[in-house]
Formats: structure tokens, sequence, C-alpha cells
């Protein structure tokens, strides 16, 4: 997990970075979600039951430094809440 974590710290500051560039705010949002969100719930369906709460709660502080960066809104789902309605989808489909 520690690994995930800082690859992700990565990819907000390559974000800085592009921001610092001029890139547009929508596609900054776009590639955090495409890359940081989706990094850090990669299979959360088989490994979300076997996190220590303070696992948990590194993944939730992670997603609120998005909000605070700006490419995240405070309304969106928490990490908790996206691995139930992808477990809901995943058991809906079989």
């Amino acid at each position: 997990m520690q690994y995930v974590i800082s690859s992700c710290a990565q990819t907000l500051h390559a974000l800085r970075l592009l921001r610092a560039h001029r890139l547009s705010e929508s596609v900054l949002k776009t590639v955090y979600r495409c890359f940081v969100v989706a990094r850090l719930l990669y299979a959360a369906n088989a490994w979300w039951g076997f996190t220590m709460a303070a696992e948990r709660q590194r993944i939730e502080g992670f997603l609120r430094r998005g909000v605070r960066a700006g490419y995240r809104r405070a309304d969106e789902p928490t990490a908790i809440q996206l691995v139930k309605d992808s477990d809901d989808q995943l058991f809906h489909c079989i």
C-alpha cells in the first residue's frame, strides 16, 4: 500500500507541474480520476476486506488531498463508498 500511495503522490506532483503550465482544470480532474483514484482502488473488491483501519484512513486522506488541491469535488463518494458501489455492480452482473 505504501508503494501505491507514494506513486500517487508523485502523480499529484506531476499534476501541479501541469497546472503551472496552464493545463485546463477539467483535464487535470480527468487525469486525477484516471490515474490516482483508479490506482488507489484498483482491484479493491479483492483486497479491501483485508485492510486495516489505518490503511483505509490513508486512502481516504489521500482522496481528501485531491479535494484540497482542487482535482476532486468534496461531494464525490469516499473510497469506502466507491468500493461498495463497485461490489454492488460486480454482484449485480453475476
